[in-house]
């Protein structure tokens, strides 16, 4: 069982104790045959579609389409529909242009449906139109199945091989849900084929895509042993809060499978010590089980991108001693603050916490990268690498200064080259990153030098914790996470605003709307012996805000009226 939240938990008891819809979706699953590409599934057609209406009318006067369709040009009256799961498979298209996909409507009271739709029974099935488009019909138990290509009911009969093996171990995380997108395993056991073939190393690849593909070989082979199905789910709550969740389901035993687990961020919150007001982005996530073979193995990709005709043993080195520095981290926090003023550096707000096994091990094991990557000259052509140790006084510290001295070599015009370091990090010639030591298992990162360190350890030291905002969103993700990040929309409004005033002529007279205070957009990477699973939320105050402000923007930019269409 997922370890979700308290909404979540609730949601599967129910679905535990209402065994009809629980067989019943079960028995739609087993009329499904093995070559079913795709699985929909609506809990709710009709409430389903009432909610999501709300949040639309949000951001316009009235949605235009139905968010729940089922299938295409049949235009059902989904409040007419008996409650229960809607089913739509989707199956290859092959050279076939028409529809290829069947709906599984709940019909207990299949008379009636044959008598509302109007269908004519010919010979096998029933068939009955909407508008142009021409719909076959047969009964398979509780469910009438609905399609334009006749030939595909024929495969919609529960016997012989189907998917119900497979997927009705899945049934109480998809009953958990409003609307599911379901992927079985031969479709994902194909999307993994793909990205093994785009992997292969190909004539006249570039050096740095070669060793990309070194690393990411590893990383592919374990989730080609692992990943079985894929599941996208949306749900829209009854005070107006939205989830979305995108989940990988694992084999039982597989490598992922055996390191999963999570393990929450440490401290009072995962952002405490980091600026809880003004910021643009946040996140904390924990280092453990998959995660730490992907972070030790992107640390050993970056430092694999070096230049062409590098030493490999010096590049060897320089993997090693990066994945060395990733075995010490334990968890990392970030934010990024919004910019003073306009022309102020869009990056210059950055703040990193890294809560380590041993601050001095690691400032120690960093330095000696740095110094390595220098000596052996790592560097890409035209930029070069200076270490300053001790920029704070009293306070272990290190800056790592890079220059761009030869703009010319790289790929960029210089003065376009000159305008991005700019705008992004206040120098047009160079990036400063620094480093402290704030305790035994705490080190602080920023962008700048001793001043922008100076003025990042003041919060973490005065032990500021995060505002209402985060525990507001916090409410809507699963208790336990390894990975959070938060996007604070307050603060994207005045990023945006600030950009476009910096290059978007007449902008500023423009006066675009300030965004109030309201919780943050929010993801949450999850893990447990089924698989991973990436949740995002957002409040009704943050919706309500955000269509406010697209509603004001639209005023002051207004759209070219299109010309008028017409429906067939």
């Amino acid at each position: 069982m997922n370890l979700y939240s308290k909404r979540g938990l609730s949601l599967m008891l129910a679905g535990a104790l209402t065994p009809l819809g629980a067989q019943e979706l079960k028995d739609a699953l087993r009329l499904l045959p093995p070559t079913t590409t795709s699985v929909e599934v609506y809990r709710d057609a009709a409430l389903l579609n009432q909610r999501a209406d709300k949040v639309a009318t949000r951001f316009t006067a009235a949605p235009k389409d139905n968010f729940v369709t089922i299938l295409p040009d049949l235009n059902l009256n989904l409040t007419t529909l008996p409650k229960g799961f809607t089913v739509v498979a989707s199956f290859p298209r092959g050279e076939t242009k028409g529809n290829r996909d069947v709906g599984l409507i709940p019909a207990r009271n299949f008379p009636a449906l044959v008598k509302s739709l109007k269908a004519v029974k010919i010979p096998g099935r029933y068939t009955f139109t909407r508008g142009k488009a021409k719909f076959s019909m047969v009964q398979r138990g509780t469910y009438a199945a609905i399609s334009r290509d006749p030939a595909l009911l024929l495969e919609i009969k529960g016997t012989g091989e189907n998917l119900g093996e497979e997927l009705t171990p899945l049934v109480p995380w998809i009953s958990s849900h409003d609307t599911v997108l379901l992927a079985p395993s031969r479709t994902m056991g194909k999307a993994m084929t793909g990205m093994r073939s785009a992997l292969a190393p190909k004539a006249g690849s570039p050096p740095n895509a070669l060793a990309a593909m070194k690393v990411l070989k590893p990383l592919v082979d374990m989730a080609e042993a692992s990943v079985l199905q894929g599941a996208l789910a949306l749900d829209f709550l009854a005070d107006g809060s939205v989830q979305a969740h995108a989940r990988v389901f694992l084999k039982a035993g597989s490598p992922m499978a055996q390191t999963s687990g999570d393990t929450p961020v440490s401290g009072s919150h995962p952002m405490a010590g980091l600026p809880a007001q003004g910021f643009l982005l946040g996140g904390a996530w924990s280092i453990s089980g998959p995660f730490r073979a992907l972070t030790e193995a992107f640390a050993g990709m970056a430092a694999e991108m070096t230049p062409a005709g590098a030493d490999p043993d010096k590049v060897a080195k320089a993997a090693a001693l990066a994945r060395a520095l990733s075995a010490h981290v334990q968890g990392q926090s970030m934010s990024l603050g919004v910019p003073a003023k306009a022309g102020d550096p869009l990056l210059g707000q950055f703040r990193m916490l890294n809560r380590v096994d041993d601050a001095a091990a690691y400032m120690g094991d960093w330095t000696a990268c740095i110094d390595n990557q220098i000596q052996a000259k790592l560097l890409p052509a035209g930029i070069e690498g200076t270490l300053v140790k001790d920029v704070l006084p009293g306070v272990p510290s290190a800056s790592y200064d890079l220059a761009f001295n030869g703009l010319e070599a790289l790929p960029l015009p210089p003065g376009q080259v000159k305008m991005i370091l700019s705008t992004l990090f206040g120098q047009p010639d160079r990036i400063t990153f620094s480093m402290a030591r704030l305790d035994s298992r705490t080190v602080v990162t920023v962008l700048g030098g001793a001043r922008e360190l100076t003025a990042a350890l003041a919060p973490v030291v005065s032990g500021l914790d995060h505002d209402k905002g985060i525990a507001a969103i916090d409410a809507l993700l699963p208790a336990q996470a390894s990975f959070r990040y938060y996007v604070a929309v307050e603060g994207v409004s005045a990023m945006v605003k600030q950009v476009m005033e910096s290059f978007v002529p007449g902008a500023a007279q423009k006066k675009l709307p300030p965004l109030p205070a309201v919780p943050p957009l929010a993801l949450a990477l999850h893990s447990d012996g089924l698989g991973l699973e990436l949740s995002g939320a957002v409040t009704p105050e943050t919706l309500d805000a955000m269509g406010a402000f697209v509603r004001s923007v639209d005023q002051l930019f207004p759209k070219k009226p299109e010309a008028a269409k017409t429906r067939p």
